[in-house]
């Protein structure tokens, strides 16, 4: 079934459920109010007889035919039949239509009366009746004076008022069911309209992705603006799936580039040991940097498909970042750069140390790769008592602030000439904010005075 069938069913059955509920309400009360009504006339019947029982002391009781005004305003098809039955049992007065054998069958149904009487319903010559028994005491005994109207003007007043009540119900559905479907498609009808713009929208198309159409309901706006969102994040994918392959194609065919040239022009004529030599370590450099970006392009890969494992134990930070130091100790002395390293004397934390070390390895790259020469790294090591805090600056930053939003992407690049002149692809900022995440820690970068900039990243303890 269809969300706009169920929304349908839904509607029809709370509907239905909030219109059968009044009218059995009302059909009870009216059956009560009859019985009741009923019950009343027969009391003012039972007064009038019980009052004129005895002509005489010495006389049975006998029965008058006389009806009560209340009997006369209800309706004259009421069936009226009373007996007297004395303390031995028999039957003693009888109306005229009445049969003793009904009589005495009926005896051990009727119930010890109050002394206001007592009400019963039994069925008797093919009808139902309601009868009320009194006490009646006379000459040292007591007699059981029974009177009785029939039930069956009343069934069929209920009877009657049923089927109308059965007749209005059935219309009334069939009018709810109409206003149901209308509800339904009326509410729908947006969602459709939506439906059918999404499928419209073509993502190979020269065009952002987003609606067109706004509803004016507050509710569907705030629906449209959500999908818009989506929209705009699906196109931002889809421009950045765009231009990593256009650039990954560009990271890879500038090593493959330079690896041709070099055998081209090694091939075209003979050179001495030497030269071939020279043109094998550019092979080797390039083909080393073919492999460094296969590598980063397949932790990329686990992280996003989040296959890569960790061997999570204690790891003491401190000794983690000087070995990073140390090794990049030879370029240090090249570009006379200096490192200030301000920690604690240890830093034991719960984490995997090679993701940890490759963090601090990417970081410390990228710093010493725009950094001034001869200028100074600064590092820094925070232990708290939740988290612990890696923070590195440098100088040289000529990165804007909108450009600092956006350097953890993928093959982003704040300045094309110094990317060529500095190397890199664009991929270790990326890599050091998935591995930095996957430890459920965060990562981010702060524009300083001047040209320094920070980055930093904190893991949980």
């Amino acid at each position: 079934m269809s969300f706009r069938g169920r929304l349908t069913y839904a509607f029809f059955f709370f509907g239905a459920i909030f219109l059968i509920f009044p009218i059995l309400v009302f059909y009870h009360q009216v059956k009560a109010s009859m019985s009741q009504t009923l019950d009343d006339a027969l009391r003012s019947v039972a007064r009038a007889e019980l009052a004129s029982a005895f002509d005489s002391p010495d006389e049975e009781p006998h029965i008058h035919e006389s009806s009560s005004p209340l009997l006369l305003s209800l309706d004259s098809g009421l069936h009226e039949l009373a007996w007297i039955l004395n303390p031995q049992g028999k039957v003693v007065a009888k109306t005229g239509d009445l049969k003793e054998q009904e009589i005495l069958a009926l005896r051990d149904q009727l119930p010890n009366p109050s002394s206001e009487g007592s009400f019963v319903t039994v069925s008797m010559q093919g009808s139902s009746y309601r009868l009320l028994v009194a006490r009646l005491s006379h000459r040292g005994g007591d007699y059981l004076e029974v009177f009785g109207l029939s039930r069956e003007p009343l069934l069929e007043r209920l009877n009657s008022l049923k089927k109308q009540a059965g007749s209005m119900f059935l219309g009334a559905l069939l009018l709810l069911l109409l206003a149901a479907r209308r509800l339904s498609v009326r509410l729908t009808e947006p969602l459709t309209s939506l439906a059918t713009e999404l499928e419209g929208l073509d993502p190979a198309a020269q065009k952002a992705l987003s609606l067109r159409t706004m509803p004016s309901d507050r509710e569907l706006k705030v629906l449209y603006n959500s999908v818009n969102s989506v929209l705009k994040r699906l196109d931002y994918v889809l421009e950045a799936q765009k231009h990593f392959v256009s650039d990954t194609s560009h990271e890879i065919r500038a090593p493959l580039t330079n690896l041709r040239l070099a055998l081209e022009v090694c091939l075209r004529k003979e050179r001495s040991a030497q030269d071939y030599r020279e043109v094998l370590e550019v092979c080797e450099q390039e083909v080393s940097r073919l492999v460094h970006l296969a590598e980063r392009l397949l932790t990329l890969s686990r992280l996003d498909s989040d296959q890569l494992a960790f061997s999570i134990q204690d790891s003491d930070l401190v000794r983690l970042v000087n070995d990073a130091v140390e090794l990049v100790g030879e370029r240090l002395e090249q570009r006379k750069l200096a490192i200030r390293l301000t920690s604690p004397s240890e830093v034991v934390l719960q984490c995997d140390p090679g993701a940890v070390r490759q963090i601090v390895d990417n970081l410390l790259e990228n710093s010493l790769r725009y950094a001034p020469e001869g200028s100074t790294v600064a590092i820094c090591l925070e232990s708290h008592q939740e988290e612990v805090v890696f923070s590195i600056e440098n100088g040289g930053s000529q990165l804007s602030a909108e450009q600092v939003e956006r350097v953890f992407e993928r093959f982003f690049r704040g300045d094309e000439s110094r990317q060529r002149e500095t190397g890199g692809a664009g991929l270790g900022l990326s890599i050091v904010k998935g591995l930095v995440g996957a430890h459920k820690g965060k990562v981010g970068v702060e524009r300083l005075d001047g040209d320094r900039i920070r980055f930093w990243f904190s893991l949980p303890r």
